[in-house]
């Protein structure tokens, strides 16, 4: 993560489950990126309002969270598979309690 200048808004990752088949997450979805938008220091960053990129999903996602600021998870039943991986969960813990790193 670069610092944050006086300019930039907060990048806020937004984490959930996206398939409606497995959980519809998509109200509390929508009203998170809502309220963070709706907030003038910050600005969401989803999935879907990102470019198409030719980095695998995973990947995507684990950038994301390396260049955010603030890491929000909306839970269900159910977690984003790229969080059932024990690498990637280190990661993400390591992430937000040394966010200079």
């Amino acid at each position: 993560m670069t610092s944050l200048d006086a300019a930039e808004k907060i990048k806020v990752f937004i984490s959930s489950i996206q398939n409606k088949e497995v959980e519809d997450l998509e109200p509390e979805r929508t009203a998170a990126i809502a309220a963070i938008q709706g907030y003038s220091p910050t600005r969401a960053w989803a999935f879907e309002y990102t470019p198409a990129s030719d980095l695998s999903a995973e990947e995507y996602y684990l950038r994301g969270v390396r260049e955010c600021h603030l890491f929000l998870v909306v839970l269900g039943g159910e977690v984003v598979k790229v969080l059932l991986s024990r690498e990637n969960v280190a990661f993400i813990v390591q992430r937000i309690c040394h966010p200079l790193s």
